[in-house]
């Protein structure tokens, strides 16, 4: 845990995967990182692509896929996207600080989340 009490993710066994950022295959999990202003604004259009994957169980070169989570800059952003981005099928929203570790500020099982 952080601080702000967030959790650190895990990111063992994820390598890059074009277009996401980070994939693991034996989960087919995978985090994209995602531009975010830190009141939440996103590039139009980016939610709506990883949104498309989701549903569609796979990436556009047919890697499967079961979950994308997002990679944001700040925690500020995290907090003030997460619900727009869980609407869109994303099933992390996470943030990274300067040593490039992931954060999640509503980690599965907390009661915030």
């Amino acid at each position: 845990m952080n601080p702000p009490g967030d959790e650190e993710v895990p990111t063992h066994g994820f390598a890059p995967h074009p277009p996401l950022t980070l994939y693991d295959p034996v989960s087919r999990h995978g985090y994209k990182v995602v531009a975010a202003s830190k009141d939440g604004r996103v590039p139009a259009g980016a939610l709506a692509e990883i949104a498309a994957w989701v549903e569609a169980g796979r990436l556009p070169d047919g890697t499967p896929l079961e979950a994308v989570g997002i990679i944001l800059p700040a925690r500020e952003a995290a907090l003030k996207i997460r619900e727009q981005a869980r609407a869109a099928g994303v099933s992390r929203v996470v943030y990274t600080d300067n040593k490039r570790t992931l954060w999640d500020p509503f980690p599965p099982g907390d009661e915030r989340g």
